[in-house]
């Protein structure tokens, strides 16, 4: 089985070696490959929720005599519009960070193993773990606000239900 192997260490050492198989450097091309390729597609979903969010934003705009808070299917309407148009404006915000990391992983990933540098692959794992850790803290968030929004659901319609007859 083949190796490639450097005589680099980050904390100094001498004598020991990094080595990466054959087996190994075909599992990172391929894991840059997809990660290429989901960045790519995040790219492009980030691209038309921008776009839609940029449509239900005009939508709102176009009507600006009715109010959100107005009663009836128009102003529901108008308040869906409005909370899409933020929707589909921040979330591609948020996300095109961590995929540009991801994009970058698998650039470097691949020049790594065309030059053989250990430093790209270092660099490339970099963001690969920055990736991941944005990608952890926007999931955080994420939960956080489905649980703030399920509590405010159940404290606003659980009064509701309790009065409501059938």
């Amino acid at each position: 089985m083949k190796e490639w192997t450097e005589n680099t260490t980050e904390d100094g050492q001498a004598g020991k070696r990094l080595k990466i198989t054959v087996g190994a450097r075909r599992n990172m091309k391929e894991a840059a490959t997809w990660a290429r390729f989901i960045a790519i597609l995040g790219f492009v979903a980030a691209a038309l929720s921008a776009l839609c969010g940029s449509a239900f934003l005009s939508f709102g705009a176009l009507m600006p005599g009715m109010r959100v808070m107005q009663p009836g299917a128009i102003g529901m309407i108008l308040a869906e519009a409005w909370f899409f148009a933020i929707a589909g404006i921040v979330i591609p915000a948020v996300v095109i960070v961590p995929l540009i990391r991801l994009h970058r992983f698998a650039g470097k990933v691949y020049r790594a193993f065309e030059t053989n540098d250990t430093a790209e692959i270092g660099s490339a794992l970099d963001d690969l773990g920055t990736f991941y850790k944005y990608m952890g803290i926007a999931l955080i968030v994420f939960l956080l606000a489905v649980a703030v929004t399920a509590v405010w659901l159940y404290r606003y319609l659980a009064p509701i239900s309790t009065t409501s007859t059938l």
